[in-house]
């Protein structure tokens, strides 16, 4: 075996060190994608496997430098819904009812979690996967990776989806499919998180226009789209008019390129 380690090594300009990393209790947990149903199994153990070598850089980096633990869970003690966690966050980071978050980088940071903002270089499933998270109760120093790079507030959705997954999701033993419970919770949280009720309320009714929602997505830093499915989750619009506005953004060609 070490013959082996030692001719992977020159081979793949690594350091022996590589192939000696004990494999730790938060490695088995399952990881957390947001990603499309359409996936090939040999991709996504491809993107879990880099992920697992982030995640070990990221936490020797972050023991030897010091850096604080994550206390996500300290910060959402007692909540028991997306909506519950996504406000008890934002009351322990200092951020109020309605104001928008400037970077979610920087308040995943703030959590003790590290980010990664594009986790590979070359394009994989470009339009399949966003972010991945391993969510463990062994973990202190977790971690969150973009896939590829991506647009602003796919990025920001993200990112917010992962700290979703981070609260409530420790330990899962299988990848939560697209539209498992685990996975609606963290849109939820998401959407909770990024764009505050008492804004929604005030901002959004039945009538509101693709353009105004453009208005709102400049201040919060969230795709129209999402907006629309946080607005009919509260109840501001009708099913009905969710599925006009999804029409109206798809025959302006908004899916592939939102403006502002």
């Amino acid at each position: 075996p070490t013959r082996v380690a030692e001719s992977l090594a020159l081979t793949f300009c690594l350091p022996l060190s590589f192939f000696e990393a004990p494999e730790l209790p938060q490695d088995k947990a399952a990881t957390t994608f947001r990603k499309k149903s359409t996936t090939r199994i040999l991709t996504d153990r491809k993107v879990s496997r880099v992920f697992s070598e982030g995640s070990r850089l990221w936490r020797e980096t972050s023991e030897k430098s010091g850096n604080k633990t994550c206390d996500l869970t300290e910060k959402t003690a007692g909540s028991q819904t997306a909506e519950e966690a996504a406000l008890s966050l934002r009351e322990a980071m200092g951020i109020s009812g309605d104001s928008p978050i400037r970077s979610v980088t920087r308040l995943a940071e703030h959590c003790g979690v590290g980010v990664i903002d594009v986790l590979l270089s070359q394009s994989v499933g470009e339009d399949e996967y966003s972010g991945i998270s391993r969510p463990s109760t062994h973990e202190h120093r977790p971690l969150i990776a973009c896939v590829n790079s991506r647009p602003g507030a796919v990025q920001r959705m993200t990112l917010a989806h992962e700290l979703g997954h981070l609260i409530f999701d420790h330990d899962l033993l299988t990848h939560p499919k697209v539209r498992s419970v685990e996975e609606r919770r963290a849109f939820a949280f998401a959407g909770a998180l990024l764009l505050p009720e008492e804004m929604m309320i005030r901002e959004v009714d039945e009538g509101t226009t693709l353009n105004q929602f453009l208005r709102i997505k400049a201040r919060y830093g969230v795709s129209v789209g999402a907006i629309v499915v946080r607005a009919e989750r509260l109840g501001l619009i009708s099913s009905m008019r969710s599925r006009s506005l999804h029409i109206q953004l798809n025959s302006r060609g908004w899916r592939q390129n939102e403006p502002v």
